[in-house]
């Protein structure tokens, strides 16, 4: 497992030095309204706090009337909410770690879970 761990991480920052972005996928375990920022327990065995930005686009899969797509706000994003995030990173001026950036959020509103 930690060797996964080491290999996810190593793949992130070698995403992050060529400016690529990469896919998340889990579940919403925190929500901060202050901070626009929500934690996600990603499917990887990891907890991954997530920057949404006023121009992240959040797509509400199979939400709408017989299953229909639609867009929607912060305010839709729900704890326990199965997500799949396309992330980048922004490149600090001092160096310092910053979260990763949502540029695109799409909310599964009828996940199939096995429990």
């Amino acid at each position: 497992m930690r060797k996964i761990l080491i290999g996810f991480i190593s793949l992130c920052l070698g995403m992050s030095v060529f400016g690529d972005s990469f896919k998340l996928e889990g579940i919403i375990a925190s929500i901060d309204n202050e901070k626009k920022t929500i934690i996600i327990d990603s499917v990887y065995g990891d907890s991954v706090v997530v920057q949404v930005l006023p121009n992240t686009e959040i797509e509400l899969d199979n939400c709408g009337v017989f299953g229909i797509s639609k867009y929607g706000t912060f305010k839709n994003l729900s704890l326990g909410a199965f997500v799949e995030v396309k992330l980048y990173f922004q490149n600090a001026a001092n160096g310092e770690r910053t979260n990763p950036i949502a540029y695109e959020i799409e909310v599964e509103c009828y996940k199939k879970r096995a429990y």
